[in-house]
């Protein structure tokens, strides 16, 4: 009978300790409702203050855990998105975010509701980060990487071949 009784002792003991550690998640979904400018979240990816950006089918948003701001395409003013579709977002070495939309347009954000674009001979088929945080961007069967204000042909040095590969896979 002790023995029954200890063993019960160390199971209630273990039992507890284990719900100690354990640990409470609270998810918050957040919707058109709350600011975000659309449900369809295609990439999410966070920055050097903590803040959340989210590619979208109509745009992009920043939500700094209270508020959104959204960017979007406008007709009248070359420096704003170039397109709503939003299919990828990087954050490069220096903390910038950029944009890959679905029609294969690139972009940096510069600040202040300004973005810079980037032109190609073809239409871009992806863009990804190394591991190093250079920008690089596929272009037919060529990548080319972000260097000096421009890109310039060549992966990155540091990026593993093995990127290129998956990324390959994916087109």
């Amino acid at each position: 009978m002790a023995m029954k009784t200890k063993f019960y002792i160390v199971y209630l003991l273990l039992l507890a300790s284990l719900y100690g550690y354990s640990q409470q998640l609270k998810f918050i979904n957040y919707t058109t409702d709350q600011g975000l400018s659309n449900n369809s979240v295609l990439d999410i990816l966070n920055d050097d203050d903590g803040g959340l950006w989210m590619a979208t089918w109509d745009g992009l948003n920043y939500f700094d855990g209270y508020t959104f701001t959204t960017f979007k395409h406008d007709i009248n003013n070359p420096k704003s998105l170039p397109s709503n579709y939003l299919t990828s977002i990087e954050k490069d070495k220096d903390g910038f975010i950029w944009t890959f939309s679905n029609e294969g347009l690139i972009s940096k954000y510069v600040g202040n509701n300004e973005f810079h674009h980037y032109k190609f001979n073809q239409r871009p088929r992806a863009m990804y980060a190394s591991t190093s945080g250079v920008i690089n961007v596929l272009v037919g069967e060529k990548i080319y990487k972000y260097s000096n204000g421009n890109f310039v042909e060549g992966a990155d040095g540091t990026s593993k071949n093995s990127q290129k590969k998956n990324l390959k896979k994916y087109f």
